[in-house]
Order: C-alpha cells, then sequence, then structure tokens
C-alpha cells in the first residue's frame, strides 16, 4: 500500500478465508503487528458460530500462535497468565516459507496445536484469493498508480471486493454442473454455500441493498 496518510505503518492485505465454502470472511489493511493480528482475528471469528473453534492455518507469522492461544486459552489456578493452556478443540497448523532474496528455497508444514490432516495443511487456496484480491482492486498491486490515499479508503474497497466476491460472483468448484441438476447449470455463490441467499445476487441489488447496523 502507499500514501502519505499511512506510509509510516507499513502496509499488509490480511484475509481470513474459508476454503471448503470459498468464502471470504474478512479483508483489512493496516499494520503487521499483535494489536492488528489480534483484532483481526477477532473480526473473522466475529462473523462464524460463537460455539465453533475452526481449523486455523496461517503462514509462519509467530503472533498468530500467541493470538490464538489467548483467545483459546483454558486456565488452570488462579494465575492464568503464567498456565493457560490452549483449548483441545483447537486445531491450528503453519506453512512456512523460507525465501533466499525472491526465491523460494524451502517450505514447511507445522501442526502448532491439536490434529490438522495433511491434505488441508496447505496455502494454496489463500494465495490464489491474495491473487483474486489484487487483480480486482488494483490500489493492492505492488507497482501501481492508482494507490489509495488512505487506510480508510484501502479498507473500503476491500470492503466491496469481499461483499462482490461473496454474495455476486458465482465460484466454479461450487457450482452443480448440469449432468447432476436436471440438466440446468446452477450458479452457486459462497453466501449461497453458506445459508446466507439462495441465488447470486446483481451488483444494482448490492449497492441499493438497505444496510442497518446493529448498535447494540
Amino acid at each position: 500500500m502507499r500514501g502519505d496518510h499511512f506510509t509510516d505503518e507499513g502496509g499488509w492485505i490480511w484475509t481470513a478465508f474459508c476454503e471448503p465454502t470459498k468464502y471470504l470472511l474478512h479483508t483489512y489493511a493496516g499494520v503487521r503487528n499483535d494489536k492488528t493480528a489480534g483484532s483481526f482475528i477477532t473480526g473473522a471469528l466475529n462473523k462464524t458460530a460463537s460455539d465453533h473453534i475452526p481449523t486455523f492455518i496461517t503462514d509462519g507469522y509467530n503472533v498468530y500462535k500467541t493470538v490464538l492461544k489467548r483467545r483459546y486459552c483454558v486456565c488452570r489456578g488462579r494465575i492464568c497468565k503464567d498456565k493457560c493452556t490452549p483449548d483441545p478443540k483447537l486445531n491450528y497448523g503453519q506453512v512456512i516459507k523460507t525465501r533466499n532474496g525472491k526465491k523460494l528455497e524451502k517450505m514447511e508444514y507445522k501442526t502448532i496445536f491439536g490434529t490438522v490432516p495433511k491434505e488441508i495443511l496447505n496455502n494454496s487456496a489463500i494465495e490464489r484469493e491474495n491473487l483474486n484480491v489484487r487483480m480486482f482492486n488494483s490500489r493492492t498491486r505492488r507497482r501501481t498508480i492508482t494507490f489509495a490515499k488512505s487506510k480508510l479508503l484501502m479498507n473500503n474497497a476491500l470492503e466491496l471486493y469481499r461483499n462482490v466476491r461473496n454474495l455476486c460472483n458465482d465460484h466454479a468448484s461450487l457450482c452443480v454442473p448440469r449432468k447432476e441438476n436436471n440438466g440446468v447449470y446452477k450458479h452457486v455463490t459462497p453466501a449461497m454455500a453458506i445459508g446466507v441467499t439462495d441465488r447470486p445476487w446483481s451488483m444494482r441489488e448490492l449497492m441499493t441493498f438497505s444496510y442497518r447496523q446493529n448498535i447494540n
């Protein structure tokens, strides 16, 4: 990201993505530190069921481990800080890339908490989604003249992409082929896959939708 208003903070695009349903849970543009990681994970989890602990897969940024352990902490004794252990239901793995300059030299796959099946311990889906973000939003590209002038504008653009991605654009891996649906090809969006809506939205419907935020 570029722009005089937030150059000093550095630029990082945070993305939370549900691989089975292709649903983009949360996006955020901001500095990469413990505080941002905590608020970002909280924002993503607020959009999931309160009694559900997802399986987490991230890169090798160790702040994720600290934040997840703190959020899903099982305290023992009076002093929780010293005797905090992660919830047994928490499953968390990391995909760690080792680079030499721009060249990728090695990839490591580690299970940090719980059990993560090898077939889902990868970051190919989120890497593809990061590419989609850059293709849709030129503000997120590394070399561009269409950079955002403020963090607010950047996050507004990311939020627009998230809603278009989830509600308007169908996903090939979710759609039902003709041979499985009486000869009719059924378009399925990520929002349809999780039961939020029963049909793809048009851009007109999205931009004219009457939104009211619950202030309680």
